[in-house]
């Protein structure tokens, strides 16, 4: 919704693509076709054209990009585009149509990688960078003036780490990111600066990890708006291979605790601005036990396991269940493929609500 003027819509978008790389060179494009169909009113207006109506669109692209690795980690990459197509626009008070051409136009570089790599014992930085700027356009028709739009967007993430080793086998794996992020155009606009940190143990003869997270938003061009998280998670897994038993726990506090590189970046960042004010103050703990089983001759591990999940408003039940080839996590193994299902019921703990079931299927295979 934008002041007077709703939409309400969904749009279908086929995409297909070819790709060429060498050892530093990556290089493609992709096609695209979009079928969109939707409605619109406008109680205060009374230009029939914007009343109220049906309105549905089409556009094909086409976009090509590239890729240069700089170094083995690190790569700078831009890609533009340029999309046809028509928009249809159909008044509810009259039979009139109007079907003006429309335009896109888009083009995108950026930057990411490993700056600096400290390996085991060293420090290391990671930077994330990009700028991206698009218009869509449609001419004017009798009856119906021209419109245009644009937007734009810069954002920057650095992350920092630096590992510890300790006497007993363990390490420690200190973190900091900070990110900003600039919209401007006809839609979503504004600046913001993040900050995270993060703390990691791991213990590899144990099979024992833990993780302390936690981020903040700095500043944002609405100064009302504010944003914390933290986070605690502890993982088991006592057995080099995924046989046996293994178990997870976690609990947080307030917005999710993704720092700079993957909140503030995020393309739905800005759009959180509309969520319930009092989330941050929301807790969230979450548990899952696991177990390992050979299947099939020893090839295949079969993973049956439980899960529970207690939010402000809502506990979940979990049953899940995976099959996958076997892997010994010592050589690294690579997954082929993975089976998973997953099996919720979710209750609220609103009066009157009616519990959710949900059954998910998931199917993943790496060549």
């Amino acid at each position: 919704q934008q002041n007077n003027v709703s939409f309400d819509g969904d749009v279908t978008t086929a995409l297909l693509g070819a790709e060429w790389s060498t050892h530093r060179w990556r290089a493609g494009a992709a096609l695209s076709r979009s079928w969109g169909s939707g409605v619109y009113a406008d109680d205060q207006s009374t230009d029939d054209a914007v009343g109220d109506g049906d309105l549905s669109t089409t556009l094909t692209a086409v976009f090509p990009y590239a890729r240069y690795a700089l170094t083995p980690r690190l790569g700078v990459w831009a890609t533009a585009g340029y999309g046809w197509g028509e928009l249809s626009l159909q008044p509810h008070s009259d039979d009139k149509e109007y079907t003006p051409d429309t335009t896109m136009t888009m083009a995108a570089m950026g930057l990411d990688g490993i700056l600096l790599a400290g390996g085991a014992d060293g420090f290391s930085l990671t930077t994330t960078a990009d700028f991206l700027t698009l218009e869509t356009t449609s001419e004017a028709v009798d009856g119906l003036a021209s419109s245009q739009g644009n937007l734009s967007r810069f954002r920057l993430g650095v992350e920092a780490s630096r590992p510890v080793s300790l006497a007993n086998g363990s390490s420690l794996l200190p973190s900091m990111e900070i990110g900003i992020r600039q919209d401007s155009g006809d839609v979503e606009t504004g600046f913001g600066m993040e900050l995270g940190a993060g703390l990691s143990w791991n213990h590899p003869q144990q099979g024992i990890s833990a993780d302390l997270t936690g981020r903040t938003l700095l500043s944002h061009a609405e100064e009302d708006f504010q944003e914390q998280g933290l986070s605690l998670s502890f993982n088991w897994d006592p057995n080099p291979t995924d046989r046996g038993p293994s178990f997870s726990v976690s609990h947080s506090l307030g917005a999710a605790t993704a720092g700079g590189l993957d909140a503030l970046l995020n393309p739905i960042a800005i759009q959180v601005l509309n969520a319930d004010p009092q989330r941050n103050g929301q807790h969230r703990f979450e548990a899952t036990l696991a177990y390992g089983l050979p299947a099939f001759s020893n090839r295949l591990t079969m993973m049956p396991g439980i899960g529970l999940a207690l939010a402000s408003d809502t506990t979940s039940y979990r049953l899940l269940w995976a099959l996958r080839p076997y892997a010994d996590h010592t050589e690294h193994t690579a997954q082929d493929w993975q089976l998973s299902l997953e099996a919720e019921r979710q209750q609220r703990s609103s009066t009157g609500v009616a519990v959710d079931h949900s059954l998910g299927i998931n199917f993943s295979f790496l060549f």
